[in-house]
């Protein structure tokens, strides 16, 4: 996640879906922070002009188009909105510019050890790298171009006997095949809830309860471009 992201119409999404999914929880949100980069990212939000859009969660597209219209990108800022229903939140960047090649591994393992302390507490954690999840097979901590993914091995920890919802972003790729890949990696019980307005991502929702599943099916019924993937429904 980065700084820049905050208010596009991916975001928007996932702070209503959140939002829907953490009520009466204890929620956390691992940000797997990232600088920005130069150039357009982030700039989908011509949502915020269209009345329909505004349908789907007043509360949350209220607030995004106040942050936009002041400049005020940023987790920093979204956070100190209030609007989002958590009540932890861990967001350490992920930044391998001056840590050695070596000791990359080593650095990489105590980020993510100091995440999960932060949301020991939470029975349900929102996981939202830039790009998504990754195979532990072809996942480096050593290489900056992976600071943007969630590795299984991560994913799973998160996961370990509570709720997750984690981002993953499709890409080129077909996604019906992804969706299913990720899916079994996860466990046969995981949703996918499928979001496709200008872009292609999908929302990985695991150890779903009753409430959880009856929620998805009340938040999918608002929003256009949505598909959920449950075998349970």
């Amino acid at each position: 996640m980065r700084d820049q992201f905050v208010g596009d119409i991916g975001d928007y999404a996932k702070y209503s879906l959140f939002n829907t999914l953490a009520q009466g929880r204890k929620a956390g949100i691992a940000w797997y922070r990232t600088p920005d980069q130069p150039g357009p990212e982030g700039n989908r939000d011509s949502y915020l002009r269209s009345a329909d859009w505004a349908k789907c969660d007043p509360e949350v597209f209220k607030c995004l188009k106040h942050l936009r219209t002041n400049s005020a990108r940023s987790i920093a800022a979204i956070e100190g909105a209030g609007i989002l229903k958590a009540q932890a939140f861990s967001g350490r960047l992920l930044e391998l510019s001056d840590i050695p090649v070596t000791d990359r591994p080593a650095w990489r393992k105590e980020w993510f050890q100091a995440t999960l302390s932060d949301l020991a507490d939470c029975n349900f954690v929102f996981a939202d790298p830039d790009n998504g999840l990754y195979s532990d097979e072809r996942f480096s901590p050593a290489r900056k171009g992976h600071l943007c993914y969630t590795p299984l091995s991560e994913a799973r920890l998160l996961a370990s006997e509570r709720s997750t919802m984690i981002y993953h972003h499709h890409g080129f790729i077909q996604k019906s095949h992804l969706i299913h890949t990720w899916r079994s990696a996860l466990g046969t019980d995981t949703i996918a809830i499928y979001f496709g307005a200008w872009g292609s991502r999908s929302f990985f929702i695991t150890n779903p309860d009753a409430p959880m599943r009856q929620a998805i099916a009340a938040w999918a019924a608002r929003w256009p471009k949505v598909e959920v993937f449950d075998g349970h429904i």
